[in-house]
C-alpha cells in the first residue's frame, strides 16, 4: 500500500510538473490562445471566393443573352496558365503551376479543376469545383465547391446561382487552417440598365478555428458587383451590407460604396 501512495504521489507530482510546462513559455509565461478569428476575416473570405467564381464564370459561360463575352477571360490570368479538358469526364482543368499574377494584380497558385454538366445554363444543373494545392494572393483554400443553377428569370434576365462549400479549410500566410462553411445566392444581371454586367450576392460564411470559436458574416443587404470593378480591379462590391458576428455579443455591420466608373 506504501509502495502504491508513493507510485501515486509520484505521478500526481510528475503530471503537474508536465502540465505547468505544457503551459508556459520558455520565458515562463502562460501560453493562451490566440485572439479571436479577425473580423475583416469575413469580407476577405467573400473576395476570395468571387475570385475563384470569376475563373468558373470564364470556364462555361461564353456567351450570355445579349451575346457578349464574360469578362475576364484565362487570358487575364498570366501565360503561365495551362488549360486542359476531358471530354470523358466533362472537366476542364487549370493550372496556375507554382504562381501566375492576372492583369488585375491577383495572385494565384496551384490546380483549380471543374466538373461541369452537358448544359451548364439548364435548370438544376451542377458543377462541381475542386481546389488542389490552390491560392489566391497567398490565401490557400482546399475543398470542394458546388454551383447550382437555378434558373433564369425572363421578366427581368437574371440568372441565379446558389454557391455551396462544407468542409472546407482556409489558411492565412503564417496563420492556423479555419474551417470554413459558404452558402451564397447569386444573382446575375445578364442585361442591366447600363449595359455593363453585374450581379447580386446574399448569403452567410462560416468560419471556426480549432478552439471552437466562430465567426458568421452574412450578407444583410445584397451586396453589388459591377463589370467594371470586376475587370478593372479588385472584385470589391460596389455597394451593400455585411454583418459580421463573434461570439454571442459582438456584432458589426460593414458597409460598401464604390464608384466604379
Amino acid at each position: 500500500m506504501k509502495a502504491f501512495l508513493t507510485y501515486f504521489g509520484t505521478g500526481i507530482v510528475l503530471f503537474s510538473f508536465l502540465l505547468m510546462a505544457s503551459c508556459q513559455t520558455a520565458e515562463g509565461d502562460l501560453i493562451s490562445p490566440p485572439d479571436m478569428i479577425p473580423a475583416e476575416r469575413g469580407t476577405e473570405v467573400l473576395m476570395i471566393f468571387e475570385e475563384v467564381d470569376l475563373i468558373a464564370l470564364s470556364l462555361v459561360q461564353q456567351e450570355v443573352a445579349n451575346g457578349r463575352k464574360i469578362q475576364p477571360t484565362l487570358e487575364h490570368y498570366g501565360d503561365k496558365v495551362t488549360l486542359s479538358r476531358n471530354t470523358a469526364e466533362r472537366s476542364v482543368t487549370v493550372e496556375f503551376g507554382e504562381g501566375s499574377e492576372s492583369d488585375r494584380g491577383v495572385k494565384f497558385r496551384g490546380v483549380f479543376k471543374m466538373y461541369h454538366p452537358l448544359n451548364f445554363w439548364a435548370k438544376g444543373s451542377f458543377s462541381h469545383i475542386e481546389l488542389i494545392d490552390f491560392y489566391v494572393d497567398g490565401v490557400r483554400i482546399t475543398g470542394d465547391r458546388m454551383l447550382n443553377n437555378m434558373g433564369f428569370e425572363v421578366s427581368n434576365k437574371t440568372l441565379t446561382f446558389e454557391a455551396n462549400m462544407e468542409n472546407g479549410t482556409v489558411t492565412w500566410p503564417g496563420e492556423e487552417a479555419v474551417d470554413l462553411d459558404y452558402h451564397h445566392r447569386r444573382n446575375l444581371e445578364v442585361a442591366s440598365v447600363s449595359g455593363k454586367l453585374r450581379f447580386h450576392l446574399t448569403g452567410r460564411t462560416e468560419l471556426k478555428d480549432r478552439y471552437g470559436r466562430r465567426l458568421i458574416a452574412e450578407v444583410v443587404k445584397p451586396m453589388v458587383f459591377q463589370e467594371d470593378c470586376m475587370v478593372y480591379g479588385k472584385p470589391d462590391p460596389s455597394s451593400g451590407s455585411l454583418l459580421v458576428s463573434r461570439g454571442n455579443e459582438e456584432k458589426m455591420v460593414k458597409d460598401f460604396f464604390k464608384d466604379c466608373n
